[in-house]
């Protein structure tokens, strides 16, 4: 428990640091009790459109240990209104180039006091990402969505943060 700790005290404080420090942090939101750091991931390649392309990560991290988020696969309203889903999308000058993926498994769980099995994600950090095709000269949003959970209590949900954008800078 003690290594699990310290690894998440590492990951907050890598993620502390001012996003203008870090020419991939795109923005930065705490609320609700979970830091989330988008990033912008490029590379030297073009589509043949022209569009430039990008990966957009987002790392959400409950700000207390124990706590997990709910899964992508999640519905909107979750089931029977137990839960939200992890969820990045984009728009305003994004368009995704292919799924949201995310680095943690899925599992499912019994919600205390139900019979009711939800996906949620271990508990702990979640990156999602997306590739993105970027249309210069138009302003840049996503929109974040989560729900963290511990054992004992549910963190008010938030639902369709938008989050502006700056535009990916290219890889050198």
């Amino acid at each position: 428990m003690a290594v699990a700790q310290l690894v998440l005290v590492m990951l907050v404080t890598a993620c502390s640091a001012d996003p203008r420090d870090d020419p991939q942090v795109a923005a930065r939101l705490d609320l609700d009790g979970v830091t989330v750091v988008l990033r912008w991931h490029t590379g030297a390649a073009h589509r043949a459109d022209s569009l430039p392309t990008a990966t957009l990560t987002a790392t959400l991290i409950p700000d207390t240990a124990g706590f997990h988020l709910y899964g992508q696969s999640l519905p909107q309203d979750g089931v029977d209104g137990i839960g939200r889903p992890t969820r990045l999308d984009v728009g305003l000058g994004l368009a995704a180039d292919g799924s949201v993926t995310a680095d943690r498994q899925e599992r499912l769980d019994v919600v205390a006091g139900t019979h009711r099995l939800v996906p949620v994600y271990p508990a702990g950090p979640v990156t999602l990402s997306v590739p993105v095709r970027v249309t210069p000269g138009r302003p840049l949003r996503a929109w974040l969505s989560w729900a963290a959970c511990s054992e004992q209590v549910c963190l008010a949900p938030v639902i369709r943060q938008p989050v502006d954008l700056p535009l990916p800078a290219p890889r050198p």
